[in-house]
């Protein structure tokens, strides 16, 4: 276990140190031992101040990057390193609306670490979990046992945006086959689209200008359909969730209406609602006036 010791602690020991070492006694406030001491000790002691860094405070950031835990950035890369696992990559919709690969975040990389001891064992979910994630396209699998009677299961495939579903399944396939037990059953399954067609007529602030309301549209159209495109399996739909969406797109937008609301290609009523765990709510004719 790792002990930081303070600024005082230090000054304490070091002068100890020296009167049983060395003939120097005096260590009152100003004499040459003490202000030496006093110098060095705030470079060796941790103050808690985080505007410096201390030898100790250093020595614990070093260990904390160690560990799965608290590691992060490349730091993290490291570990995965050891384990023959390295960051995968994801796609994400910038704020342009155009699709970019990214790296997926430190939280989700540690996770997936935690995951690759169980996963060395084959033949559990987690093993199948990490198999079917490093496929290039699948944002994530939902698995469930038991789907087809005894000795089967399934997993959902949550696809990445611009990818082939039925590619996808099929890679998704070969890669279940090195990893199962003998004589289990395995489904792929995709989750049912709900598909979604709104329109949203903009009020706008009367200081905005033409040039502007067009903007603004167009970067609400991309905002939404990020946001709607980030829904899970089985997440509800919350009007009041949208409504914030829309009012948080710009400070020119100062109110809006819904003049078309869609979902499974028959009109509902604007309001919140459910969707079945097998389910997901899907962007299709999002349009801002």
């Amino acid at each position: 276990m790792f002990l930081k010791r303070s600024v005082q602690e230090v000054l304490k020991d070091a002068a100890i140190s020296i009167s049983e070492n060395t003939s120097i006694t005096n260590f009152s406030p100003g004499s040459i031992a003490r202000s030496i001491i006093e110098a060095i000790a705030p470079e060796i002691g941790s103050s808690g101040d985080t505007s410096r860094t201390s030898l100790y405070d250093f020595a614990q950031q070093v260990l904390d990057q160690g560990f799965i835990s608290k590691a992060t950035g490349e730091n993290l890369d490291l570990i995965g390193g050891l384990f023959n696992y390295s960051r995968r990559s994801e796609q994400v919709r910038g704020e342009d609306g155009t699709l970019k690969e990214e790296p997926i975040s430190d939280d989700l990389y540690r996770y997936e670490l935690t995951q690759v001891v169980p996963a060395m064992a084959t033949a559990n979910e987690a093993a199948l979990r990490l198999a079917l994630l490093t496929i290039p396209g699948v944002k994530d699998v939902v698995g469930k046992e038991y789907t087809h009677g005894s000795g089967s299961f399934s997993f959902t495939l949550i696809p990445q945006p611009g990818f082939d579903t039925q590619n996808l399944v099929s890679k998704m396939d070969e890669a279940i086959k090195e990893v199962k037990a003998y004589g289990v059953r395995p489904n792929i399954v995709l989750p049912v689209d709900v598909p979604m067609d709104i329109t949203i007529q903009l009020i706008f602030h009367e200081t905005a200008s033409d040039q502007q309301k067009i903007n603004i549209k167009y970067s609400t159209e991309a905002k939404l359909k990020d946001y709607l495109s980030g829904f899970e399996i089985g997440q509800h739909f919350i009007y009041n969730d949208l409504a914030q969406e829309i009012m948080n797109a710009d400070n020119k937008i100062v109110d809006f209406e819904i003049t078309q609301f869609y979902l499974n290609n028959e009109p509902v009523l604007i309001t919140n609602h459910d969707i079945l765990e097998d389910e997901r709510i899907v962007p299709q004719n999002i349009t801002v006036l």
